[in-house]
């Protein structure tokens, strides 16, 4: 038997008009608490974590009316999610994983560093963007930066 690779969602990426709002719903609603609001260098975007789970977070970008589509309520025709992220246990399997992904053509070689976590973007065969993440050992929320990345 092969070793498991994934052990469930690291976050869902999605984007709003109104950030503060949808801070607020997820705050009043689920007792969410926001465990980084961040402003991204070069995106020129505000970015937010707020957390549905342990170590699980809504990553939640702020994106102008215009920039946004109407989402409708009929199923299929939603249009806020942006990306997945999937969840691996640590660095070893990460890299495993982006080597994988490397070969086949859906990624290249860098990584990202967000300061609390590890990720591996790649682009699957339908054209959806997703990571792959990990946290770093001994990490908190409190260590959460803007991405940097690592190699090339």
């Amino acid at each position: 038997m092969s070793k498991k690779l994934l052990h469930g969602f690291n976050h869902v990426a999605t984007i709003s008009p109104d950030f503060d709002r949808l801070i607020d719903f997820y705050r009043v609603v689920f007792g969410s608490k926001v465990v980084f609001d961040l402003h991204a260098p070069g995106l020129e975007r505000r970015h937010a974590g707020i957390e549905v789970g342990d170590q699980v977070f809504l990553h939640a970008w702020e994106l102008p009316h215009e920039n946004v589509t109407a989402a409708g309520e009929e199923m299929f025709r939603r249009g806020r999610l942006d990306h997945m992220a999937l969840a691996v246990d640590d660095e070893d399997t990460l890299l495993e994983i982006r080597d994988r992904l490397v070969a086949i053509g859906a990624a290249n070689i860098s990584l990202t560093d967000f300061g609390n976590q590890l990720s591996v973007w790649f682009t699957d065969p339908d054209g959806m963007g997703l990571e792959v993440c990990c946290w770093k050992p001994g990490a908190t929320w409190a260590d959460a930066r803007d991405p940097q990345p690592i190699g090339s």
